[in-house]
């Protein structure tokens, strides 16, 4: 009969705790994890390993390439190492690859993207496009390396869309 008393309180602890201390939404968050994992593994078969971590999806193919979904942080590797840092607004999501990276940037203004435009300008000068229309301001270029970059922002919203790309090897 001591047993249960012992018992009752030890599993009213583990309950406090488990919800007192947000364990329980991290056990839940892995297990979704782990499904959201093993489905997209399902669905893209044998040959891919899928690592999802909070907002962030990282596919690995069998021959070691990567692709990565979401985050909101500047990326500090790849191919957007190619280009300074945006430093205006609010990264909000991101798509990279081993040689390319895409963003979305939001919460920034016009005239931060047009002096950052005029700062790269120099170096991404083979084969530029510039375009300015009433709902957005587009500009794109290559290197010497034949690096591509493109930038768009749409004055509506105030948002910056960015894309470098690394030349295929061949």
């Amino acid at each position: 009969m001591k047993k249960f008393p012992a018992v009752l309180v030890c599993t009213l602890l583990v309950g406090v705790l488990v919800t007192g201390c947000g364990i329980r939404e991290k056990i839940e968050k892995k297990a979704g994890e782990a499904i959201g994992e093993k489905m997209v593994e399902e669905m893209a078969g044998d040959d891919v390993d899928v690592d999802i971590d909070g907002d962030k999806v990282v596919i690995k193919g069998e021959d070691g390439e990567e692709l990565a979904i979401g985050g909101s942080e500047w990326p500090d590797s790849g191919a957007i190492e190619n280009i300074p840092k945006y430093k205006s607004g609010k990264v909000e999501s991101v798509i990279e690859t081993k040689k390319s990276a895409q963003l979305e940037i939001t919460e920034t203004d016009k005239e931060y993207f047009e002096e950052y435009i005029d700062g790269i300008k120099d170096e991404f000068d083979t084969e530029q496009y510039e375009s300015n229309s009433s709902d957005n301001i587009t500009y794109s270029g290559k290197n010497d390396d034949g690096v591509s970059v493109l930038f768009v922002f749409t004055l509506e919203d105030e948002s910056c869309f960015i894309t470098v790309s690394e030349p295929d090897e061949e």
